[in-house]
């Protein structure tokens, strides 16, 4: 410093120079004080309100480049995933795997397809359960895990994913400014200025090994990072409520409190939907701890949260007496009147969740936009969506940071196929994705099935269909779940008289079903389709006679062969027989959803909804929730 300030003496700028950036630095802290104070939602404490508002300038800003970046190299798929997979390769050059593999020897995509194979978890396994239980390093990649992301194991084993620092660092400063630049303008409330509902379940799910790395569900990951200080509608302390039913209702209480609701947001439109659902029921002991400041005495609770939570309630009987008029008058379009500014319904309603955004859309949620930013999978950040207003959702693959391959759809179901890469893929085709990730997973078949919908410029914009296990397949037809579950809707539809809709469904081969119940109660046939539907009955008592079912069983043989060319084959041909409809009694698939939580892994805010059943005892357990045996 004694150098400095001679230096800057001789050019004149000792006085002016700190004079000026005092000045400006005292001008930008003044900016950024007066936009927290103007866009920040004023119930949150200041700092949060300031540090949100300087953080959304700052990734707005940069959003203007990374959008410039993103135009680029989607210009050029080929060269930027040749460019992608070197540097994939050379960071991690010199680790156990790529020295067995000899990647570090690789030069261009051809070769890395001809030198690795295809793989799967099982592949990846032993050694990630190294670097978990073992602590190892430099295994699978040079970049110590900061998360082993488990999967769901709902429908099978529970994997345990490595996840970097550097891939959250990709959504942080990539992802989240491309939002803020191309969404944000049509949707404000994607900004983190207001205060939210967020309904999220559990984050204790998440534990730590002896050097200090997490491991658990990516959300609760992500969720923590998130919960500093008060910044939802429910306090924070909710968040820690280990009973579902009991966080569920807080969430719904403290809510419901806050009339100037911006935005809902939750991870699976499936959570918003239960959560809804028990609004329905629960709503006059919710509007009573409103007007009354208190919680109900049955809720599963310590001591310190019932506490936590009271001190942040007090009665409110004008916003009781509100929400007493609005509930009355019904649920449809319920959220945009008990919440007048809601503007957003953040969460992702494709695949196996779509069922679950049209009710909510039809229902609890008229005319409030639905958006979900991420294609996110455990293994990491696969796509964006910057085209908000387009449903069902379409995703711009992550340009860079992955390398993709596709496997056609009609080669699946073979141990290697060949793939074809970005530059090459087709439009209108569907294709099952590969990818070769940071965190050392090599051309990882990761499960998921994708349309090519457009070309941004000349990047694949896909949308996703299904995963791979979510087919019903007894003669190599492949019926995708999207064939299967229009055809449900279109049976519905015809019955409208009796039906007012479908609230879930499930399905199951006959040859699992076989397996679980007594063939001899069943005249013989061809191997065909189970179903089980839980219906929305205009007169309740219709849903208990086998009559509907057998209806309903007749229309989906209808539309599925008309619906789909391999199903029409081998019906034709006597190698399938029809389908048979088994209908649930209300709130089995609420009691599935508890069951696969009790028996598996996952956190509640993982659990996703199975359309095809592949082990036994889920479908002894459903076929047990049936009306007629």
């Amino acid at each position: 410093m004694s150098g400095l300030v001679p230096l800057l003496a001789k050019y004149g700028l000792t006085t002016g120079f700190w004079k000026y950036l005092g000045s400006g630095i005292l001008a930008l802290a003044s900016l950024l004080v007066v936009g927290a104070l103007l866009f920040v939602d004023r119930t949150l404490p200041f700092r949060i309100a300031l540090q949100r508002f300087a953080v959304n300038i700052i990734l707005t800003v940069r959003g203007y480049y990374v959008d410039w970046e993103v135009t680029r190299v989607t210009k050029n798929p080929k060269k930027t995933q040749e460019d992608t997979l070197r540097d994939l390769l050379r960071t991690n050059a010199g680790t156990e795997y790529s020295r067995k593999y000899g990647l570090d020897k690789v030069s261009n995509r051809e070769e890395f397809r001809s030198v690795h194979p295809l793989c799967k978890y099982q592949h990846f396994e032993p050694y990630c359960e190294r670097m978990l239980t073992n602590g190892e390093t430099n295994i699978l990649s040079k970049e110590k895990p900061v998360l082993f992301a488990f999967t769901s194991g709902t429908t099978g084993k529970s994997n345990r994913i490595p996840f970097l620092k550097s891939q959250l660092k990709t959504i942080l400063f990539c992802a989240i400014p491309m939002i803020l630049n191309k969404v944000a303008p049509t949707i404000p409330q994607i900004r983190l200025l207001k205060r939210k509902m967020y309904l999220y379940f559990n984050p204790e799910a998440l534990r730590y090994t002896a050097d200090g790395t997490a491991f658990g569900p990516f959300t609760s990951y992500f969720f923590k990072a998130m919960l500093k200080g008060e910044v939802f509608t429910s306090p924070r302390i909710a968040y820690s409520i280990a009973d579902e039913t009991s966080t569920r209702y807080v969430h719904l209480l403290f809510g419901l409190r806050f009339r100037q609701l911006p935005s809902v947001d939750t991870p699976f439109a499936s959570i918003l939907y239960f959560v809804f659902h028990d609004m329905e029921a629960w709503w006059p002991e919710l509007v009573k701890d409103i007007r009354d400041g208190t919680l109900k005495k049955n809720l599963v609770l310590t001591e310190e949260q019932r506490q936590g939570l009271q001190k942040h309630l007090k009665p409110d009987p004008k916003r009781a007496d509100e929400l007493q008029r609005e509930f009355d008058k019904g649920m449809a379009g319920i959220a945009k009147r008990i919440w007048p500014k809601l503007g957003l319904v953040y969460t992702i309603t494709s695949g196996a969740f779509a069922h679950y955004g049209k009710i909510l859309k039809d229902t609890y949620f008229k005319g409030v936009p639905f958006y979900g930013a991420f294609y996110m999978a455990t293994e990491g950040w696969l796509g964006i969506n910057i085209w908000p207003n387009r449903h069902p959702s379409v995703w711009l693959l992550a340009p860079y940071k992955i390398f993709f391959e596709f496997i056609p759809v009609s080669d699946m179901h073979e141990e290697q196929p060949k793939t074809v890469f970005a530059d090459e893929v087709q439009l209108n085709q569907e294709y099952e994705l590969v990818v070769t990730s940071p965190c050392g997973l090599y051309r990882y078949r990761i499960g998921d099935v994708v349309r090519i919908e457009e070309f941004y410029n000349k990047w694949p914009v896909v949308t996703f269909l299904h995963r791979t296990g979510e087919l019903l397949n007894i003669r190599s037809e492949k019926l995708p779940e999207g064939i299967l579950y229009n055809s449900i809707m279109s049976a519905a539809a015809e019955l409208s008289e009796d039906i007012k809709g479908v609230a879930d469904f499930t399905s199951c081969e006959s040859v699992i079903f076989d397996s679980v119940v007594h063939r001899k109660t069943y005249e013989h046939r061809a191997p065909h389709y189970v179903l089980f539907l839980e219906l929305d009955m205009k007169n309740p008592k219709e849903a208990t006679g086998s009559g509907l079912a057998l209806r309903l069983s007749v229309l989906v043989e209808k539309y599925l062969y008309e619906g789909h060319e391999m199903y029409k084959y081998y019906r034709d041909g006597g190698a399938l027989s029809p389908p048979k409809v088994f209908l649930v009694k209300p709130g089995a698939f609420e009691r599935l959803r508890e069951y696969l939580l009790e028996n598996s892994s996952a956190s509640p805010s993982q659990v996703k909804p199975p359309r095809v059943l592949k082990k036994p005892e889920l479908v002894k357990f459903i076929f047990d929730e049936t009306m007629h045996h």
